[in-house]
């Protein structure tokens, strides 16, 4: 007895909506995205030229702030790395010895100097100190991680803190890279 078998003409492919990718919301971030067709691993490289935060003053020793810099499409998202390069002048030339900055899905909370959880779970919190104005931001993901944006989808924030008294609220201006590896995972609205 002998068995035939055919090779299949036709064969599934990813859904349009899979190679989906994000977008920033601000006109002075721009985003750059690499990776495969129909793979569903990314590379968004955002460039930050003159984008302006305010770190508020919330109390004598608390101050936060920060900009959201990127809508990711809906869905799973799993982070692979990151890594951030990103300058900072801050109004009335400050020194502020406890400042730190991080990259996370949520934006920084009013009342946490130290930028923790979600506030920083694309890459940690990290020493930025300023002197007369200046601060800079370099860092990069230590460790993986993932959110589930198949409800509502996951945004990213720059975010910065510090804990020392900076006597009024000041506005942040940043210039730089933050680049950002990542897989795009399931969609409930996909079929």
């Amino acid at each position: 007895m002998s068995i035939t078998t055919h090779t299949p003409t036709m064969g599934l492919g990813r859904p349009p909506q899979a190679n989906d990718v994000g977008s920033s919301p601000s006109s002075s971030i721009t985003a750059e995205e690499f990776g495969a067709v129909g793979s569903p691993v990314r590379t968004t490289k955002l460039t930050f030229t003159n984008v302006t935060f305010t770190l508020t003053r919330t109390s004598g020793t608390i101050a936060s702030g920060g900009v959201q810099c990127y809508d990711f499409p809906k869905g799973g998202v799993s982070f692979l790395g990151a890594a951030a390069k990103l300058t900072y002048s801050i109004a009335g030339s400050g020194t502020y010895a406890n400042l730190v900055s991080s990259v996370g899905t949520v934006a920084a909370l009013t009342d946490n100097a130290t930028l923790t959880t979600t506030e920083a779970n694309v890459i940690a919190s990290t020493a930025s100190a300023s002197s007369s104005g200046a601060a800079s931001f370099t860092g990069a993901m230590t460790a993986t991680a993932a959110v589930n944006g198949t409800g509502t989808a996951a945004d990213l924030y720059l975010n910065a803190a510090t804990s020392d008294d900076i006597s009024s609220s000041r506005v942040v201006t940043v210039n730089g890279w933050l680049i950002v590896h990542w897989i795009a995972g399931g969609n409930t609205d996909v079929a």
